[in-house]
């Protein structure tokens, strides 16, 4: 969680930075890196709040896995 905080807000900005140049000058390769950023965006956000719903809920997760492991 927190390794892709950084990287959201960098590929936020890279998304933001590539938008406004596409607005000014509609060029194909300014769209295609921005296709790859909004993918990276969108990876890096779920990897954030997977890591937040692990973090803010371990108790459940904790005994999940300790059921799995009783039952082995």
């Amino acid at each position: 969680m927190i390794h892709n905080i950084p990287l959201f807000l960098s590929k936020g900005w890279v998304v933001f930075k590539l938008s406004v140049e596409s607005n000014i000058e509609n060029g194909t390769a300014n769209q295609y890196v921005g296709v790859m950023d909004y993918i990276n965006l969108g990876v890096s956000f779920i990897n954030i709040v997977i890591g937040y719903l692990l973090v803010t809920n371990y108790t459940f997760v904790s005994k999940l896995l300790k059921e799995k492991n009783r039952e082995e």
